[in-house]
């Protein structure tokens, strides 16, 4: 009876997310880890009902693959940017002028959730950068719509390499240069593919960035007073997550293994427990749709506040 329920779940499972694998011993391998994440969500999901996790998991896209697949996909050989890059804003923040609480989703700067497909696994730096934009664009010219990943995946080759790897630093400092198309402009097509110079709009052009100094308190007054902020952090742990707040033993606060960027995007507290409000590109069927609670002010979680950024307009 379970297994026929197992069963029944792993077709909903390939319905759901498109899922076709090439060979029947290929479906048996996929459909045995299927059963283990089930059990894996299952198990932590009674600990989470009784107050022992903070965070429950789900049944997502990544469900027919193991830790050790997932983590290989969302990990990036990676260089930090040369100290002769163009060189960062700098910007003072007033304690007093830090709200305790703030959602730049609610106040609008903030776009739909993407989904830049297992075809472009390692193009979110361009996402967040592109999120980040957008988020400046609305908050300092009141303006909102879609800007461009692809313009940065095909076009930004000072530092970045498209969907193979890039850092959202260096995409603002492309975007002082040369601006940003809109998305309908220049769409997402899922690869890198050759610059389109007949898709160069340059409908928002950056001034400057800043880059942050390590700290949680920091990026609490950026986000708090200046918009959303790109982080780079660790994003192991999250492989199954589907809501609450992500407190994990499993999280490395160490920049070696920080190799994944998204938008912080907000900020605030379930009562006690401090949380980041964080915007990712995999659809909305991954997280709370699309979106991801991080423990705040828990030893840099996952390495958050270790490595942000965000554009100046």
């Amino acid at each position: 009876m379970l297994l026929r329920l197992i069963t029944n779940k792993l077709i909903y499972f390939k319905s759901d997310f498109n899922k076709s694998y090439a060979t029947p011993e290929e479906e048996n391998h996929r459909f045995r880890i299927f059963q283990e994440n089930l059990d894996k969500i299952q198990t932590h999901n009674a600990r989470y009902e009784a107050g022992l996790e903070t965070f429950y998991m789900g049944i997502n896209q990544f469900t027919d693959i193991d830790a050790a697949e997932f983590r290989q996909s969302i990990k990036k050989t990676h260089q930090p940017l040369p100290n002769n890059s163009v060189r960062k804003g700098i910007k003072d923040f007033r304690v007093e002028d830090v709200p305790e609480s703030k959602d730049w989703v609610t106040e609008g700067a903030v776009l739909p959730i993407r989904d830049q497909t297992t075809n472009c696994r390692f193009g979110e730096w361009a996402f967040s950068a592109a999120a980040a934009l957008e988020g400046q664009n609305f908050i300092k010219n009141k303006k909102s719509y879609a800007l461009s990943p692809q313009q940065l995946i095909d076009c930004d080759k000072g530092w970045n390499d498209g969907c193979a790897s890039g850092d959202a630093t260096a995409a603002f400092e492309y975007t002082v240069a040369n601006g940003l198309s809109s998305e309908d402009e220049y769409p997402f097509r899922q690869a890198t593919l050759p610059c389109d110079g007949s898709r160069l709009k340059s409908n928002v052009t950056a001034s400057g960035f800043v880059k942050l100094d390590a700290g949680e308190d920091v990026l609490k007054a950026a986000v708090g007073t200046a918009g959303p902020v790109t982080a780079k952090i660790y994003f192991g742990p999250m492989q199954h997550y589907a809501g609450g707040i992500l407190a994990s033993m499993d999280c490395f606060n160490d920049m070696t293994f920080m190799d994944f960027t998204v938008l912080v995007v907000g900020y605030g507290a379930d009562g006690d427990q401090l949380y980041w409000l964080i915007k990712n590109c995999w659809g909305t069927t991954w997280g709370e749709k699309g979106y991801l609670k991080l423990a705040r002010e828990a030893n840099y979680q996952c390495g958050i506040g270790l490595d942000c950024s965000y554009p100046l307009l």
